[in-house]
């Protein structure tokens, strides 16, 4: 685009009447957030964001924490999918390690 038609650079304001803004399409995107209990603290944490990490001491006061910090990283568009991850873990025996005692020996 030129200014005058003798190839000379366009003004600002040619350009900027020239200039069609365009729209940036984004094909939808998930995050996934995962809610870990330990003892008697939650904590969030996200395989799709390093350094993401919220701590509380339930899971409902979790959840609002991490959507809180999460509204400040994402997009709209972007669908947050919720894990809850309860791990099971094996029960502690008295007995083990030690014999058994027979009655009469």
């Amino acid at each position: 685009m030129s200014g005058s038609g003798k190839g000379e650079p366009a003004t600002w304001e040619e350009a900027r009447a020239g200039f069609e803004p365009a729209e940036l399409i984004r094909g939808e995107r998930t995050l996934t957030v995962e809610y870990r209990q330990d003892g008697n603290r939650w904590t969030a944490t996200s395989p799709d964001l390093d350094g993401f990490e919220v701590s509380a001491s339930t899971l409902p006061h979790l959840k609002t924490a991490a959507r809180a910090v999460l509204d400040n990283w994402l997009d709209p568009v972007v669908q947050v999918h919720e894990v809850e991850i309860h791990e099971v873990r094996p029960p502690i025996t008295r007995t083990a390690g030690r014999r058994a005692k027979t009655p009469g020996r």
